[in-house]
């Protein structure tokens, strides 16, 4: 039977209250401090994401709501980063420009933290952390720092603003801004912010302390060794995928948001596959990788369930910008799984949640392989 309008407005209110709830309850005290640090440097274009859209969202609804507008350049950049190569704004080249230099301010970060060995200090202190569940890399120092959006232009940069300290003082204004927005939303709309009842007490992160230089020529040795830029972004696509395979999925049953969880997880690995297949495609034009690494793309692109996955464009864009099309609007039906959201665009619940576990083992056991020989030469961080 077809739904009534109603349907849809419900489920995007669902999806506000979930995603709203889940970071709300993840800054809460009751879970280990990682996952209000490292955590959240993860997901932060998941967060500002939800910032940006949730505001759109409820502006289109009436309600007295902006982005806090002293931050919006810098929400909206960070959004970006969800999209990884998925930007039609900007040149794969110049996103990987823009990426490769704001890696090396944050490895300038790392050693400038160190005295000692003047200029030698790159040759003995490393510059680069790493961060791992289960094996599995979910951030870095340098992928932190492009997840928060910050780009070689911007403002923290200017004068003596180029230290660590001075980024932090920044971005810990940028997170007052944002837990009074996630504040606001969920007072006008009666989401229940309350702290878990399960405390998580131990910390799911490992971490590992690396030298760039030989890190990204480890990688590079595999599938681009004339161009030691993609192998930064091998890093970045794994950080981004392992954070919806692994770290959503824990965070959100903590918090007891499935929804929020299943979203985030479906975001990350349709916007890898994607840039992957940018990749590819790129390279197709102008032949840059190695021709197994080549053929080891074309492999884990190639099951019938990633392929599917990419063509949901339709539940990318519901999760993203809560907003229900339509023709699927009339499908909806309430006593299934998301009020049938997965089937109003065409396949059950069941058939996406197997499309992405097939789509998730492909591409992280592709991205893991590049990155296995320069993980094994990283040390464990000092605690």
């Amino acid at each position: 039977m077809a739904a009534s309008p109603s349907l849809a407005a419900q489920i995007e209110l669902s999806l506000v209250a979930s995603d709203i709830q889940f970071f709300g309850r993840l800054a809460q005290p009751g879970l280990h401090e990682d996952f209000r640090g490292i955590g959240f440097l993860a997901l932060m274009p998941f967060l500002s994401a939800v910032v940006v859209e949730t505001a759109g969202y409820l502006q289109s609804r009436g309600a007295p709501l902006t982005i806090p507008l002293q931050h919006e350049a810098l929400l909206r950049a960070s959004r970006l980063r969800l999209k990884l190569l998925d930007d039609d704004q900007r040149t794969f080249d110049a996103i990987l420009g823009e990426a490769g230099q704001m890696a090396s301010v944050a490895s300038g970060f790392m050693t400038g933290m160190h005295r000692g060995f003047g200029m030698w200090k790159r040759l003995f202190q490393a510059d680069l952390g790493l961060y791992l569940i289960d094996g599995l890399l979910v951030c870095s120092t340098h992928v932190a720092i492009l997840n928060l959006g910050l780009r070689p232009t911007s403002q923290v940069f200017a004068g003596d603003g180029h230290t660590l300290g001075g980024v932090g003082q920044y971005m810990s204004a940028v997170a007052v801004s944002i837990g009074e927005f996630i504040g606001f939303v969920s007072s006008a709309i009666g989401i229940d912010l309350s702290p878990v009842t399960s405390p998580q007490t131990n910390s799911p992160f490992k971490s590992r302390d690396a030298f760039s230089g030989p890190f990204y020529r480890a990688v590079a040795q595999r599938i681009a060794p004339r161009d030691k830029a993609v192998s930064l972004l091998v890093s970045i696509l794994a950080s981004e995928l392992n954070v919806g395979r692994v770290l959503a999925p824990l965070a959100s049953a903590l918090v007891d948001t499935p929804l929020t969880g299943f979203k985030i997880r479906f975001l990350s690995c349709y916007h890898v596959a994607s840039s992957l297949q940018k990749l590819l495609d790129r390279d197709y034009r102008q032949p840059f990788l190695l021709g197994h690494a080549a053929a080891a793309l074309r492999s884990t692109l190639q099951p019938a369930e990633v392929r599917l996955l990419r063509r949901l464009t339709g539940l990318r864009n519901t999760f993203m910008h809560y907003r229900v099309e339509a023709d699927a609007a009339a499908l909806l039906q309430a006593d299934i799984p998301f009020n049938g959201l997965c089937e109003a665009y065409g396949r059950s619940f069941r058939q996406v949640d197997e499309s992405l576990t097939v789509a998730e083992q492909q591409m992280s056991g592709m991205l893991a392989n590049l990155l296995a020989e320069a993980l094994s030469k990283s040390a464990p961080a000092p605690r």
